[in-house]
């Protein structure tokens, strides 16, 4: 239901994404002239002569660039699969937050949860978004997106030895809302900054339906694997921190596949900055 829903708000977004005129001087420091930039070689690659900034952060923009315009770009494939790989990881343990209680005998603290979700979802966006615009002169936005998913790696590991206890869930679904919504905030600022304003509407949107699909998919693997620990026939719930110990193993790695992506946006802005 959860996906589903997701699925028809992506394509939603999509299409009035797309009806939104941005206007470039609203991002300080984002804005470029298109005869300025020069084809280094056939590697998507650009250079930057240097110029006068107007008080922002110098960023790697590329241009309005859109469909098969983008996709030649190691960059795109990058904050993609940051963004894909790493909202999907917290989306699905968002999702099981449920299913994870009531194996541990804790299912009295869903309500607890879901009343605190929204508030802690709402706060966090608004104070990350605050903050990221107040330091990206010195810190990269990329540079939060690594921090929380290094965060994320590290509760992941936790889980596996201790995600049974009441004291860690009431500090590990939180952290997840929080982590979720810093991962999805600056993901969502990065296309717009690295591919311009012009077909924002349509880059990002196309990332929201593909964020869709990757979590219709790893929910529905993370199902088989949940079902696959029951070893009673008839029994539709596993009791015992052991019930996800293989799903929380794919959680890590695919947590890890996201921060190795995230990593490597960072370490290529110096190329792509003059």
């Amino acid at each position: 239901m959860f996906t589903s829903v997701h699925l028809l708000a992506c394509l939603c977004c999509m299409f009035l994404l797309k009806r939104i005129e941005f206007e470039y001087s609203e991002f300080p420091g984002s804005s470029y002239e298109e005869e300025s930039v020069c084809n280094d070689d056939n590697t998507g690659i650009r250079s930057f002569p240097e110029k006068k900034n107007s008080g922002g952060p110098k960023l790697p923009v590329f241009g309005d660039k859109v469909g098969f315009q983008v996709i030649r770009y190691l960059d795109f494939w990058l904050i993609t699969i940051t963004f894909l790989v790493g909202v999907s990881t917290q989306s699905a343990v968002y999702s099981n937050m449920g299913t994870y209680l009531r194996s541990f005998g804790q299912e009295k603290n869903l309500v607890i949860f879901m009343l605190i979700y929204p508030i802690i979802g709402i706060t966090t966006e608004i104070i990350g978004g605050v903050l990221s615009d107040k330091t990206q002169r010195k810190v990269s936005r990329v540079v939060y997106i690594v921090f929380v998913l290094l965060v994320q790696l590290v509760l992941l590991v936790c889980f596996i030895f201790i995600g049974d206890q009441t004291t860690f869930t009431f500090i590990y679904f939180p952290a997840v809302c929080i982590i979720k919504g810093l991962t999805f905030l600056h993901c969502s600022i990065l296309p717009l900054e690295y591919f311009g304003s012009k077909h924002y509407g349509r880059n990002f949107g196309a990332t929201l339906l593909g964020l869709g699909l990757t979590i219709l998919m790893l929910m529905f693997f993370l199902g088989h694997m949940y079902d696959a620990t029951i070893e009673v026939s008839g029994v539709l719930t596993c009791y015992g921190l052991q019930c996800f110990f293989v799903s929380t193993l794919v959680l890590c790695g695919f947590t890890t596949i996201a921060l190795g992506a995230s990593v490597l946006l960072f370490l290529r802005k110096p190329v792509l900055t003059a």
